[in-house]
């Protein structure tokens, strides 16, 4: 991680590069997702077309969000650890939620119930691994948990950065 220095160790900030660069990649691989599945000779070649079109929407706002993050990071008020904490945490869990319902589309849902790889767990046609299944039960949760959580940080060094709460 990047730290720049305010010209003092109590002013020490994550450079706010981190979340562009993230953003601009996240951007550029949803932007690419779409484009594969919003082309009609390619869009057969995936299970659930709909739901990686849902994983690139889903990134373009994900880039979104880590472009405004980086725009104001600066004035974000924490403690180093605690921003690398909270940066950590989004970071990865915009990442961890994108990747994991792009994976969902590409594996796509079981023929015969309709539904996806996830509940496959145990029948004699699954095409879903065990392992993918499991990464995907608790990979969305704890993404989510992540997300929640570096949120909250943020808003507590947004919320010291204020004048009018105290």
């Amino acid at each position: 991680m990047c730290i720049r220095d305010r010209s003092s160790s109590d002013n020490a900030t994550l450079d706010p590069g981190l979340f562009f660069s993230h953003a601009s990649i996240m951007m550029f691989s949803a932007f690419s997702v779409g484009f594969l599945a919003g082309t009609p000779p390619l869009r057969a070649k995936f299970a659930a077309p709909r739901v990686v079109l849902s994983a690139h929407i889903l990134g373009c706002t994900r880039a979104i969000l880590l472009f405004a993050l980086g725009a104001a990071w600066p004035s974000i008020r924490l403690d180093v650890g605690q921003q690398l904490l909270a940066a950590r945490l989004l970071i990865s869990s915009f990442w961890t939620d994108f990747l994991l319902h792009l994976v969902a589309g590409v594996v796509g849902p079981d023929k015969d119930s309709d539904t996806f790889f996830w509940n496959r767990v145990g029948t004699p046609h699954s095409a879903g691994p065990k392992v993918l299944s499991g990464v995907y039960k608790l990979g969305v949760p704890a993404g989510g948990c992540a997300m929640l959580w570096g949120g909250w940080l943020v808003m507590r060094g947004f919320t010291s950065s204020l004048s009018i709460w105290g």
